[in-house]
């Protein structure tokens, strides 16, 4: 089964939206949107974490986004997640957090133009999220990089740590076959870390549901790092027990899943 990096989105345009046509004349319009999270630490501190991600839209979709949208508009936006690096002309390496978008929904009415009919509006009622603050959701499917890590915080309650890795393979236009690769950090808490802790292993695949966002920090080298981290809602370990049963909640088989 290929791996899988779907992500969900609920944000705030950080910039009108630009659209351009290729070269055979499909349209496809590009925005930067901000998701935010507000979270009280263990010492009761309010803090709040800012995510950026730069949405691609294709086709009618496209025209639709760059006709309709404005910097500052909520969106929900369904869609691939992957990264990409580059070198800065200071030498310093950037990190972008890049969406290419199956579905965007227009939140909230303008004051003018009207929004096209039906297909890109609806209410905030018809999202299952608290929309007070921005969503980042993230459902994955691939493979353990390392044997997971567990400890315990100060009130006894169980973290287990993991990275894994979803692969993305794609032909170019000049019909060159490509594989991308993407890392992620899972943090998983309480009764799921004691249970992933115990069955996972290096190489096994999981389904992995949560909530998305990116930690950066300057390196020994003095280069910027940019890690994508997950705090895991759930985990499902797929394919075969080995060797010690699991508990049903934890396994499914790759038929049970709703995708390739």
């Amino acid at each position: 089964m290929a791996s899988l990096s779907k992500v969900i989105l609920v944000g705030n345009l950080g910039s009108d939206p630009e659209m351009k046509y290729t070269p055979d004349g499909k349209a496809v319009t590009s925005f930067r949107m901000a998701t935010s999270r507000r979270y009280t630490t263990s010492a009761g501190e309010s803090r709040e974490e800012t995510d950026w991600f730069t949405v691609s839209v294709w086709g009618k979709q496209a025209e639709q986004c760059n006709q309709f949208l404005t910097e500052g508009q909520q969106v929900y936006v369904e869609g691939r997640l992957r990264t990409r690096s580059w070198q800065e002309q200071d030498g310093q390496m950037s990190t972008s957090l890049e969406v290419t978008a199956d579905r965007v929904g227009f939140l909230g009415r303008p004051a003018a133009p009207a929004f096209p009919p039906g297909e890109g509006e609806f209410e905030p009622k018809d999202l299952p999220f608290d929309l007070s603050e921005g969503v980042g959701r993230v459902i994955l499917i691939g493979n353990l990089g390392s044997d997971p890590e567990m400890r315990y915080t100060p009130n006894g309650k169980a973290v287990t740590s993991f990275r894994m890795a979803t692969n993305r393979r794609y032909t170019t236009a000049a019909g060159e076959t490509k594989e991308e690769t993407d890392w992620f950090r899972v943090s998983v808490w309480g009764k799921q870390a004691e249970q992933c802790n115990q069955f996972l292993s290096k190489g096994r695949q999981v389904y992995v549901e949560g909530r998305l966002h990116a930690r950066s920090w300057e390196g020994q080298d003095g280069q910027m790092r940019t890690s994508l981290e997950v705090t895991a809602d759930r985990v499902l370990f797929l394919g075969k027990r080995t060797p010690a049963a699991l508990s049903e909640e934890g396994e499914l088989e790759p038929e049970d899943l709703p995708f390739d």
